[in-house]
Order: C-alpha cells, then sequence, then structure tokens
C-alpha cells in the first residue's frame, strides 16, 4: 500500500509540473500562434482541455508502472490499446460532428480514464483489496518511499514528458495551421502506428523481466541472445504491419466509406519509417535501463524541444505540411538518439550492430526449429 502511494504522488508531481507549464508558457505561446486566440475558434478552451487530458494522461500512467511490477505486461497492454481504440473511436466521431480541433481535444481528456478503468480492475482484484483496505498509510511512510526512489523516477518522468511532447504537441500545432481534413487524416494515420508500435514491441516489453534477473545473474550471453531475439521479432512485426497500413488500409477505410482518409502513400511511408526507428531507439533506451542507467534524460528533453520548435518554424514559414512535420520529427531524432544507444549497447558487448542483428535473426531460426520439432514428436 505504501508503494502504491508513493507511486501516485511521484506521478501526481510529474502530472502538475507539466499542467502547469502547459498553462502558463504553454499559453503564452498558443496565444501568440492563434493571433490572440483569434485566429482558431474556441483556441483558449482547446488548449486547456488539452492541457487538462495531458495531466491525466501522465497521472495515470502510474497504473502502467504498478500492473508492469506485478508482472501484469499484457494486461497493462490490453489496458493501453484500449484506451488507444476508444481515442481513435471517439476522435471520428466528433470530427464527423463538426467539432474539428475541440474534438481532437476531447478524446484525448477522455481517453486515459479508459486506461484507467481497466487497469484498476486488472490490478485491485478482490484479494488485493482486502489486503489493503484497513492499511493506513502515514506522511512519513509515504515520503520515505518516496525519496528512495524519486532519484531514477524524475528521470524516467523528463523522458516521458519529452516522448509525450513529441507525440501529442505535434499534433497540437497542426492542428493550429493544418485543415480539418488534414488534422483528422494525421491523427489517424499517428493513432493506428501507435496500435501496430504497441503491438509489435509487446514481446520485448513482457521479457523485460527475464532480462532483469539474466542482467542480475550476469549471464551476459544469454542477455544478449533473449535481447537481440526479441528485436528481431519486432523488426519483423513492425514492418510487416507497416506494409499492411500502407497498402491495404487505405483500401479498407475506401470500402468502408469512411470520410476520413490516410495520408498519401510518401507520407505513411516515411512516418512509418520515423516511428520505426523511434521504437527501435526507445527499445535500446529500455535495455539500458535495465542496467539502472538513465544515460538518456537530457538527449530525450533536448530532442522534444528542437522538434516542437522545428515543428513550429515549418508550419509557420513553410507549405511543407505534414511531410514538414514528420521530416523535423526525423531529422531531430537522427542527429543523436536514434543512433546512440544502439552505438551503447554494442559497445558494451563488444559487438556490432550487423552482428546483432544477425544473431537475433540465427536466435529466431533456433526457436522456430524447436517448434516444429515440438510439434513433430
Amino acid at each position: 500500500a505504501t508503494m502504491i502511494s508513493a507511486a501516485k504522488l511521484i506521478y501526481k508531481v510529474m502530472a502538475v509540473v507539466v499542467l502547469v507549464i502547459m498553462l502558463t508558457l504553454g499559453t503564452v505561446y498558443i496565444y501568440k500562434a492563434t493571433m490572440g486566440f483569434t485566429s482558431v475558434k474556441y483556441a483558449l478552451l482547446i488548449w486547456v482541455i488539452y492541457s487538462i487530458s495531458a495531466f491525466f494522461a501522465i497521472y495515470y500512467t502510474y497504473y502502467t508502472s504498478l500492473l508492469m511490477g506485478k508482472g501484469l505486461i499484457m494486461e497493462s497492454k490490453k489496458a493501453m490499446l484500449a484506451s488507444r481504440i476508444t481515442c481513435i473511436l471517439l476522435t471520428f466521431i466528433f470530427l464527423f460532428m463538426g467539432w474539428g480541433l475541440l474534438g481532437i481535444a476531447v478524446a484525448n481528456l477522455l481517453a486515459p480514464f479508459v486506461n484507467r478503468y481497466f487497469s484498476y480492475r486488472y490490478f485491485f482484484v478482490p484479494e488485493l483489496r482486502n489486503k489493503i483496505e484497513n492499511y493506513y498509510v502515514n506522511r512519513k511512510e509515504k515520503w520515505e518511499i518516496f525519496s528512495i526512489i524519486w532519484y531514477n523516477a524524475k528521470k524516467l518522468g523528463m523522458v516521458f514528458i519529452g516522448n509525450y511532447a513529441i507525440s501529442k504537441l505535434s499534433l497540437f500545432l497542426a492542428g493550429l495551421y493544418l485543415s480539418l481534413q488534414e488534422i483528422a487524416s494525421y491523427g489517424l494515420m499517428i493513432q493506428l502506428v501507435t496500435v501496430l508500435t504497441v503491438s509489435s514491441v509487446t514481446l520485448f516489453t513482457i521479457s523485460e523481466p527475464y532480462l532483469i534477473s539474466l542482467r542480475i545473474e550476469g549471464k551476459r550471453s544469454e542477455l544478449l541472445k533473449r535481447f537481440s531475439f526479441t528485436m528481431n521479432v519486432y523488426y519483423c512485426l513492425f514492418i510487416i504491419g507497416s506494409l499492411f497500413l500502407i497498402i491495404l488500409a487505405p483500401l479498407l477505410l475506401e470500402f468502408i466509406g469512411s470520410n476520413t482518409k490516410l495520408p498519401s502513400t510518401y507520407i505513411l511511408t516515411l512516418y512509418c519509417f520515423v516511428i520505426f526507428l523511434e521504437n527501435n531507439n526507445c527499445n535500446f533506451s529500455t535495455f539500458i535501463l535495465l542496467d539502472n542507467k538513465i544515460p538518456f534524460m537530457w538527449p530525450s528533453l533536448c530532442t522534444g524541444v528542437f522538434i516542437i520548435m522545428g515543428d513550429f518554424l515549418i508550419l509557420q514559414y513553410t507549405s511543407f505540411a505534414l511531410g514538414g512535420l514528420i521530416m523535423v520529427q526525423l531529422i531531430c531524432q537522427s542527429a543523436y538518439v536514434n543512433w546512440r544507444w544502439i552505438y551503447v549497447v554494442c559497445r558494451d558487448f563488444k559487438i556490432s550492430f550487423s552482428s546483432f542483428l544477425a544473431l537475433g535473426l540465427k536466435e529466431t531460426f533456433n526457436k522456430i526449429r524447436l517448434s516444429l520439432f515440438m510439434l513433430k514428436y
């Protein structure tokens, strides 16, 4: 119960910090970008709703950490997926109703509560509720635990904020400059690729406890083999999913008569490539984190800041639109984070990236052969 209370407190602190920044500095920026809240209808209301949605999205992330800590990794993924699907459906509905950017903001506000609902049901089973029901957590206990885990938690929180800025604020900025049709198309692409991401990194995520145990036991050879295998599975699933998204998803949307279309094949391909690299560096940075090291806090924050600045410049002074936004993300991330953590891991294990890929491929074939052998006998 004490750990749960401490986790809630940590994420609440991070959420409040983000909310304050968005409602102060962010509001000043939106005021200038919308020429005194006049160029976009309901600009101030939209920004306030969007800021509140950011607060709840960050705060309720503590449920994800609780589920992961309890070993309920698949359950945490299910809750996140339900939240994403809800956001997609609500965005469609609100855009169809003509709400525009306000509809996107409201959809983002409601989605975290779906994640919270399912996460709560998965984590607080009757047995656990009975155990902690009458347990009183005093302030001293809570702050003692808080002080112990805050050192690394604040760094991870800053990384989360940087990633949130990349994924969410770009969409909001696009809403200030692009047409309703372009916003809907961009938002749909982001949501579908996010679902693809959640699905393709599942094996790596559920393997984290095993990777941690291998790291603690000092089984570096087995650790590298397992990590390379999970990454190989990620590469295969994401590439196959991207091809499906690029080739078949537009046809499927046309078949069902959807008013919202995906962006052009060029934009869709470029975005899938950018997210492929982003997920890759996230997985490698998470692997580094297994050793209780967090060297990626400032790079993540700086990358997020440069992306937001680049998005504003592209939207304000060019006509590159969606292609420009995606290129800004690619350039800013490729400058450092897309290659740095791969290099750190490969240097630590004294292996080239090509050898890492070959090892993952070998492990995949070995597991396939073993599975076929088990089926045969």
